[in-house]
């Protein structure tokens, strides 16, 4: 009993299968290699894109292209609308500075017992002109050079450009009329503009041809207030124009998101399950 127990059976393998020509025919043809199945295995590192899933992305990228370009477009209407409002500060400035020094400097002069000006001269609508195309020059050109410095930070704030231009336009508005108002008001030309364009100012033109020339000084105010009307009227423009990029900008932005949120979703649930 106890040799039988060590007894252990002798175990043959099998004997190995012999070569055919048949088992070479069964390998698969070159014709088989090359029509690999379309579809990608799950745990493909580089799983392919449905033809679809393909249009779709092409399309959201043509579409960001053309937030881009609205986008430039904008920058451009911002800086070309601070140029334009700079000059027409600055001319307005100007003309006021003139109008200004030549009533400080010729008012005590005396030609035949009288001065070239009115007595109790009215001065603040032209100070009013002065003082605005001052303030909104300073400010367009800091605006200037904050685009051209750290224009990401400027172009990021829409409220700050609408309120901006809400607040330009109206002031300007107020500041036009008014000058325009006061002008010869009631019948009275005791104002710079009103007296240059008066005929007591022509008929005193003689006696003053070496200190004044009310005609020019009529013009250059006339001027001045249409330019002021000149920048009322761009600033309008320029503030519908912006308001439509903007408008076209924020609705391609929502479409590429809402498009974009999409995709992801997609590939999250097509990657879950």
């Amino acid at each position: 009993m106890a040799a039988a127990s060590y007894y252990q059976p002798e175990i043959h393998s099998p004997p190995a299968p012999a070569l055919t020509t048949e088992m070479f025919s069964m390998r698969p043809t070159r014709h088989e290699y090359t029509n690999v199945p379309s579809q990608p295995f799950e745990d493909s590192p580089n799983p392919q894109v449905s033809p679809p899933m393909k249009e779709q992305r092409q399309f959201n990228r043509l579409r960001q292209r053309k937030v881009e370009k609205w986008k430039r477009y904008a920058r451009l209407l911002k800086l070309l609308s601070q140029i334009v409002t700079s000059l027409f500060s600055l001319a307005m400035f100007g003309i006021m500075v003139f109008v200004l020094i030549k009533f400080e400097t010729t008012k005590n002069t005396i030609r035949d017992g009288r001065g070239p000006w009115p007595k109790d001269t009215k001065l603040w609508p032209s100070i009013m002109l002065l003082a605005g195309a001052g303030f909104t020059l300073i400010l367009s050109v800091f605006m200037l050079l904050a685009y051209c410095c750290c224009f990401k930070m400027t172009q990021r704030s829409w409220k700050f450009t609408v309120v901006k231009y809400v607040l330009h336009i109206i002031s300007w508005a107020v500041i036009s009329f008014l000058y325009r108002y006061e002008k010869s008001l009631h019948g009275r030309n005791n104002d710079l503009w009103g007296w240059a364009c008066a005929k007591e100012a022509t008929a005193l033109q003689p006696a003053f041809d070496a200190v004044l020339d009310f005609e020019s000084l009529c013009d250059v105010q006339s001027n001045s207030w249409a330019i002021s009307l000149a920048e009322l009227s761009v600033k309008v423009v320029f503030a519908i124009g912006h308001f439509f990029l903007y408008r076209k900008t924020c609705a391609d932005e929502k479409r590429n998101f809402a498009d974009s949120l999409g995709d992801a979703t997609s590939d999250l649930l097509q990657n879950a399950f």
